[in-house]
Order: C-alpha cells, then sequence, then structure tokens
C-alpha cells in the first residue's frame, strides 16, 4: 500500500506550507506547552523545597517518581495507537478513544496496585497516614489518572486542539502553586504529593469526560469498529517499542544513583534534569508528525523532511542555550554545583543525534513498519544501557555522560540508516480515516479531504497492520 497521490504541488512556498503547515503549527502549540510544564514544574519544586522539609519533599519526590513509573510500564503501546486510530470525530474513532482509555485506567490501575502492595514500607509511608485502604486508593487513583492524561492529550492533538493541551498544562502549573502555602500543608509530604500528581491526574479524569471517553455505549461495543484488531496489534508492538526506548532513561540516573555518592548524583541529576527539557523538544515534533502523516494534502515525505530540520533545530538551538545556562546552574544552586555545570553541555548536546532517531522511529510508525520499529528502539536501548553498566561503575557520573552522548550518535546513525533502507521497501501507510464503517463513512471529516473510489486510505493504519 502507498501514500496515495496528492494534488499536485505548485511548487511554490505557498505549497510548502500547505504540505507542512499543520506540522509546523502544532510542534509550535507542543513546544510552548513543553515550556509551560518546565517552569511551572521548576516553580513548583523551587518554592516546595522553600516550605517544605527535606525530607518531606524527598519522600513526595519519590512517590511521584513511581506514578509516573507505573503509569509509563502500563502504557501498553496506547498512546501511539491512539494517535494512528482516532484521527477524527467518527463513531469508530469515538469507540476506539473510549476502549483505550478504560483499558489505560485498568492496566495502571491493576499496575499500582500490585506495586503498592510490594513497595518498602518507608516509600509509601506518607500515604498510610489514614490507613492501608486509603493509601493504595490515593495511590491508585494518582496512577491511574496520570495515565489517563497522556492517553487525552493524544486525542487533543488528532483533533488539532492544540491549544486545549497548552490550557491543561497552563492549568496545572497556576493551580499548584497558590495550594502550596494553603494552612497545613507545610512539611506534609502527602500534600505535596497530592499537589504535584492529583493535580495533573484530576485534569486527566475531566479531560477524558469533556472529551468523550465516558460515553461508551452498549451500541457501540458490538459490534467493534473493524480497525480493533488492527488497533490492538499496532498497540502492542509500539508497547515493546517504547518500553526499550524510555528504558534509558528511566535507568541510566538510576544506575548512577547505585554507584557514585550521594554529592555526585545530586550534580547528575540537576544536569540530567535540565537536559531532559532539551530531549522533549524534538520529542514532540515527532508526536506531531505521528498525529499528521499524511492526513490531507500533505505529503509525508515534506512532513518528514520538516519534522527533520525542525527537531535538528530545536536541539541544537537547545545545546547552545545550555552553554551559558551551564554558568548558571552554581550561582542558582550553590558552589557545590560545578560538576553539573560542566555536564549540562554534553547531556544536551546529544539530544541532536536523539532528534534523528525520534523521527526516524516515527517514520517507521507511520509506515506501520514493525521491523523498524522494533530495531530502532532496541537498538537506541542498547547502545546507551551497555556502555552505561560498564562505564559508570569505573568512571562515575562522566562515565554516564560518555555512554549517553556516544551511545545516541551510534542509536542515531543506526535509525536514519533503517530510515533510509525500510522506505523503500516497506510498503506506506496512511492514517485512517473517519470512513472506517458505519453512518460516518457517508460523511467527510472536518480537515479530512473525502475517501474516493478505490481510495487505499479506506483501510487501518499499515493493513494488515504489524
Amino acid at each position: 500500500m502507498t501514500i496515495p497521490a496528492h494534488p499536485p504541488a505548485t511548487g511554490g512556498p505557498g505549497s510548502a506550507i500547505a504540505r507542512t503547515g499543520a506540522l509546523v503549527r502544532g510542534a509550535g502549540w507542543l513546544v510552548l506547552t513543553v515550556g509551560c510544564n518546565a517552569i511551572g514544574g521548576f516553580a513548583f519544586w523551587l518554592i516546595a523545597a522553600r516550605v517544605t522539609g527535606t525530607d518531606q519533599l524527598g519522600q513526595a519526590a519519590a512517590l511521584f517518581s513511581s506514578v509516573l513509573f507505573v503509569a509509563y510500564a502500563t502504557n501498553l503501546g496506547l498512546p501511539v495507537a491512539v494517535a494512528r486510530f482516532c484521527p477524527d470525530r467518527s463513531d469508530p474513532a469515538r469507540t476506539l478513544y473510549g476502549l483505550a482509555v478504560l483499558a489505560a485506567l485498568v492496566a495502571s490501575a491493576a499496575g499500582a496496585a500490585c506495586f503498592y502492595l510490594l513497595a518498602p514500607a518507608p516509600l509509601v509511608a506518607p500515604l498510610e497516614a489514614n490507613g492501608t485502604g486509603a493509601g493504595l486508593a490515593t495511590f491508585v487513583a494518582a496512577t491511574a489518572g496520570v495515565a489517563v492524561t497522556v492517553i487525552v492529550d493524544v486525542r487533543l492533538m488528532t483533533l488539532r486542539r492544540w491549544g486545549w493541551v497548552l490550557a491543561r498544562a497552563a492549568v496545572v502549573a497556576g493551580a499548584r502553586l497558590p495550594l502550596l502555602a494553603a494552612p497545613g500543608g507545610r512539611d506534609d509530604a502527602l500534600w505535596i504529593f497530592l499537589l504535584v500528581a492529583g493535580v495533573p491526574a484530576l485534569t486527566g479524569y475531566l479531560g477524558a469526560a469533556a472529551t468523550g471517553a465516558t460515553a461508551l455505549r452498549r451500541r457501540h461495543l458490538a459490534p467493534l469498529p473493524a480497525t480493533a484488531r488492527s488497533a490492538v496489534r499496532y498497540a502492542g508492538v509500539n508497547y515493546l517499542g517504547l518500553l526499550a526506548l524510555q528504558g534509558p532513561f528511566m535507568a541510566v540516573p538510576f544506575v548512577v544513583l547505585l554507584q557514585v555518592p550521594a554529592h555526585a548524583n545530586a550534580n547528575f541529576y540537576v544536569a540530567w534534569s535540565v537536559a531532559a527539557v532539551a530531549f522533549l523538544l524534538p520529542h514532540t515534533v515527532a508526536q506531531v508528525l505521528l498525529v499528521e502523516g499524511g492526513k490531507e494534502r500533505a505529503s509525508f515525505q515534506s512532513q518528514t523532511a520538516a519534522a527533520f530540520a525542525l527537531s535538528l533545530g530545536l536541539a541544537a538551538a537547545a545545546t547552545l542555550g545550555a552553554v551559558p545556562l551551564a554558568r548558571l546552574l552554581p550561582v542558582l544552586y550553590g558552589p557545590g554545583y560545578e560538576d553539573a555545570a560542566r555536564m549540562l553541555v554534553p547531556l544536551v548536546a546529544a539530544a541532536i543525534p536523539w532528534a534523528v532517531t525520534c523521527v526516524s522511529l516515527t517514520g517507521a510508525r507511520v509506515r506501520a513498519d514493525a521491523v523498524g520499529t522494533v530495531a530502532i528502539t532496541v537498538v537506541f536501548a542498547a547502545a546507551i544501557l551497555v556502555p552505561t553498566a560498564l562505564l559508570v561503575p569505573a568512571h562515575g557520573t562522566g562515565g554516564a555522560v560518555t555512554a549517553w552522548s556516544l551511545g545516541n550518535v551510534a542509536a542515531a546513525g543506526v535509525a536514519f540508516l533503517l530510515h533510509r533502507i525500510r522506505r523503500e521497501v516497506t510498503p506506506s501507510a496512511a492514517p485512517v480515516r473517519g470512513d472506517l464503517g458505519g453512518q460516518d463513512a457517508q460523511q467527510p471529516q472536518r480537515g479530512l479531504r473525502p475517501a474516493q473510489a478505490g481510495d487505499p486510505l479506506k483501510g487501518p493504519v499499515g493493513q494488515p497492520g504489524p
């Protein structure tokens, strides 16, 4: 299957904008969202550190990290599947979206319950103030809400409601700060945890209701949309890829934590936290490419080229910005953070090869190329985790920085090579349309061109799928 021919391009700048305008606009909105999250998160933890004791803040941060870990480990590949199989407001898309939210709730709640019951007592101690039952319910509700938030954001992206994604981030950032000063909230690890995890979770639940995820009826489920089986298969393949892709981001700071003294780990964590924002920039461009790939008159090839240019440009700009920022770290955090300043620039510079990996991987996902998807993610994980395990015990944080930098470069080279090879041998797939069956099949969807006779787009992504 190939991406269908689009209306002939005029070759002028107007046609280029038409082919990539939605991608550029979406990327712009999401970059603003990343900035909002970064500023809001920095302000929250900075103020929390001033109004809360170190021990209480550490307990709250550990609980929040646990929530993020469980939500990541139980995502089932659903965010990627929603991006590719729920592109419009048709009944099949709405049904699949509702089922994805339901699956996210069940999987994350089950994972959170297991984690809570097996977690060390000191970790969950702040939640046990009102009994084990209340603590378990709080942790499960927070984790499930955070998991649903990811699905809701992806759904808003597919509907091109970029401003709503930014608005949700702004609400979270703005609502948490004044609540830090609430009576009784000082020196309370549970209250800090409820703010840092509970507020985003609440917006996830409200967002799910507002976007129709809770409106499933029996008539929606019998029979299931024709694309349900392909969506499940697509999610399964990408779930393995997501675990491999995110594994290094989870594992590298954990290995450092186990291998270096507390002072060295504090320096690495500060530099790592700042660098993580830079890595989100190419990731946001790749998210937009996944959502927009093949829509309307847009040429997927043009979109991919634009995504490479945007993500590499943002990563390069972040690297340049890290140079003066590194000089400020000892000023902001104190004279003991000179090592963080030295580590920051090489950590951020790795976002440049990461941009190549992100866009190459997204191209494989849009083409429903299971082989390319798994190969890129597994190589990325191995290229970073293997040298990390070898270098950190011998060289400490310097070994972690070297492993992260060289691993990203090696993974990017393999990813781009696979991108060039697989795009020639793998059938291209376009995103699902609203014409997947049912009443909506007869109505052109807003923002999408009507299906034509013999249109190869009338099937699901990558039919028959990965």
